[in-house]
């Protein structure tokens, strides 16, 4: 494809491409003005549709305010009496129906019993709190309630006002107002929308019909089946308020479906609502031919501006290629003077080749002073190889003496003086080889006897501590033996001092039976001189019964038998105080023996605690000397560790010796290898052009 073709082509396709641009956010605008359009509209209604049922609800509350405010209402409320209520309300009934749109009217006891009908005056106390829950709510707060329930009537708006009467609560007032086709026509009077009103089932209360337990469309401003089947109704709930489109008989309908909540809150019915889109539809066709016809023009006027311009660029870029591929053959006498006059970005291109041109002239002749200067770089490179060869070679000779041109020189000094310091550092190294080799093998002869010597220290230290291990072991068996004679000594004081206080209580208990002996002696004692009275006594009364004659006969019978007695028991106490006397001369010999038995004791405890402190002085000092020994024991264990470890290092040290004196004769191997000065410097020489 030319350069031309591709210009025009880019120039057509960036017009093509601008044109889209602009068209696509035009035509996706519209489209989103279409929906915008058609969701204000239902926006719209659904605003109305609310306005107008919170209107009727204000209404019927209203109408049931005025109604309980009036004060003959209050008293015929309060007496039950259906009769004046009806001469009130029923004869106007009708007009309040045709006018107001009232189709209910009744009143109610608490809490939810019908009091009176005005609608249907005959129908009177049912109860109705089965499904009245407005009605319940009312009269237990006694305040208004309002919105939309369904009755036996069916869904519709209630208004309930309380009644009361003299202060007291009697009831309540209800005006209801029908949801009603009129109603929804009333809606969508003077516009193409339509809507569908659909009455939702309460599972709450029973039915009062068997259509009650299904989805019935109450109202309906398009002919036809319902658009929405029971299910769909059902399930639309949970899609409520979001837009949708619609064909109706080949009309395009935006359609939205409106919830409406009972006094409760809970959704009682839906509203389906739909907006026509062919207003819309028709602006957007319109205004879709007037963006394709100015995109088509636009495309044409570019399409011709393309094929002017690009003929033109096309033929000033050919002209300058052909001077390009010129010069890249190495035509340097091209003339751009006329280009650059032209300006713009050929202009440009004409004076980037010029200096394209003078560059390559410089280039020419910079790469002919590279090739020169490459050439002696050579030589300079390939003369200092050749002495660095030799070098490592062990050449310590190796200068260089030729001429290495302008900038090398310092190169050359630099390398001579090298060689010649390095040629100075062998020789160095070589003496100083030597010297280390004598110096290691004095120190592997002094290492080599320090070893030996210290093996031998380290022998006679083991040999010392196991022998002050083995007076360690012996000292303290002799401590353990004092310590055992030390606790048989104090276990003897213990009983001996066990023993003399035995002697203290026998030598206490003999002296209370010395005390108790005396205590009988006195008592025998007394019998003693108890039994003389009563023999003086027995010896009075046989005188006595002697004076008595044969009377007192048997009295003196008696009389002798007890100075018999009286003389036995003197007998008696006689022998007892000799046998006391007796053993009190035996007591006093035994407290005597048992009182030197106890200061021979005392003199045992006193020899036996002696002995006592002399053997814990024993046992102390020799486990003071047991704990001498072991830290001296210790302490030769430590120095004999020392030792070993000192015998480990100048084994080391010794194998370090080794094998420094074997590095020494490696290095002295090394520095042979150079030959130093001492055989004569060889000069190198080059020729460097």
């Amino acid at each position: 494809m030319s350069f031309r073709t591709r210009i025009i082509l880019a120039i057509s396709v960036s017009v093509l491409m601008t044109a889209g641009l602009v068209l696509a956010p035009m035509l996706w605008g519209m489209k989103g003005l279409i929906d915008r359009g058609t969701l204000r509209e239902l926006d719209q209604f659904e605003l109305r549709l609310q306005a107008a049922i919170e209107d009727r609800i204000g209404s019927a509350l209203t109408t049931a305010a005025l109604v309980a405010a009036i004060p003959e209402v209050q008293e015929a409320a309060a007496a039950q009496d259906r009769d004046r209520l009806a001469a009130l309300f029923v004869p106007g009934f009708a007009q309040m129906r045709a006018e107001h749109g009232i189709v209910q009217f009744q009143f109610h006891e608490p809490p939810a019993t019908s009091l009176f009908r005005v609608h249907q005056p005959d129908r009177f106390g049912d109860d109705l709190s089965a499904f009245r829950k407005t009605v319940i709510e009312a009269n237990a707060r006694k305040a208004p309630m309002a919105g939309l329930e369904r009755g036996r009537g069916g869904l519709g708006i209630r208004g309930i006002s309380p009644l009361a009467h003299q202060g007291r609560h009697v009831g309540t007032v209800e005006i209801g107002l029908d949801l009603d086709a009129a109603f929804f026509q009333g809606l969508v009077r003077n516009s193409d929308t339509q809507l569908e009103f659909y009455i939702l089932p309460d599972d709450s209360i029973a039915g009062f019909s068997a259509t009650d337990a299904t989805v019935q469309r109450a109202v309906a401003t398009i002919a036809g089946d319902p658009l929405l089947t029971p299910a769909a109704a059902e399930a639309a709930e949970d899609e409520a308020n979001a837009a949708r489109e619609l064909q109706i008989a080949g009309q395009s309908y935006a359609a939205r479906i409106i919830p409406v909540a009972d006094f409760a809150g809970n959704t009682a019915g839906l509203v389906h609502v739909m907006v026509p889109r062919s207003a819309y539809l028709a602006i957007a066709g319109q205004m879709r031919l007037l963006a394709f016809g100015a995109g088509a023009v636009a495309l044409l006027a570019g399409l011709g501006l393309a094929v002017l311009f690009g003929g033109q660029i096309s033929k000033a870029l050919l002209r300058m290629i052909a001077k390009m591929r010129r010069l890249a053959g190495g035509d340097l006498d091209l003339d751009f003077q006329a280009d650059c006059k032209l300006g713009g970005e050929i202009g440009q291109m004409a004076e980037a080749l010029v200096h394209f041109r003078e560059s390559i002239a410089k280039e020419h002749a910079l790469k002919r002073d590279r090739d020169a200067a490459q050439a002696h770089q050579k030589a300079v490179v390939d003369t200092l190889a050749e002495g660095l060869r030799r070098l490592a070679a062990g050449d310590m000779g190796a200068h260089i003496d030729a001429d290495l041109g302008e900038g090398h020189d310092a190169l050359r000094r630099d390398y001579n003086a090298t060689v010649a310091s390095l040629g100075e550092l062998i020789s160095d190294i070589t003496d100083s080889a030597q010297t280390i080799n004598a110096s290691v093998a004095a120190i592997n002869g002094s290492a080599h006897e320090l070893s030996q010597r210290t093996e031998n220290a380290a022998a006679t230290l083991e040999e010392t501590a196991a022998a002050l291990q083995d007076l360690t072991t012996s000292i303290g068996a002799t401590a353990e033996g004092a310590r055992g004679t030390d606790a048989i000594g104090r276990d003897a004081i213990g009983k001996a001092q066990s023993g003399a206080q035995i002697v203290g209580e026998t030598v206490h208990a003999m002296g209370e039976i010395d005390a108790s002996a005396g205590e009988i002696a006195r008592i025998v004692h007394v019998i003693d001189d108890i039994a003389f009275q009563t023999n003086l006594l027995a010896l009075n009364a046989g005188v006595e019964a002697a004076r008595a004659g044969g009377a007192g006969s048997g009295f003196g019978v008696v009389a002798s038998e007890v100075r018999a007695l009286a003389q036995r028991t003197a007998e008696a106490a006689h022998e007892i105080g000799a046998l006391i006397s007796s053993s009190g001369e035996k007591v006093k010999l035994g407290v005597g023996l048992v009182g030197r038995t106890g200061e021979a004791l005392d003199a045992i405890v006193a020899a036996v605690e002696s002995v006592t402190d002399r053997v814990s002085e024993i046992a102390k000092l020799a486990a003071e000397q047991s704990v001498g020994l072991g830290e001296i024991n210790i302490a030769v264990g430590q120095l004999d560790q020392v030792t070993q470890h000192n015998a480990a290092m100048f084994e080391e040290t010794t194998a370090a010796s080794d094998t420094l004196r074997a590095e020494g004769e490696r290095l002295r191997a090394l520095v042979a290898r150079f030959n130093a000065a001492a055989h004569g410097a060889v000069p190198l020489r080059a020729s460097v052009a």
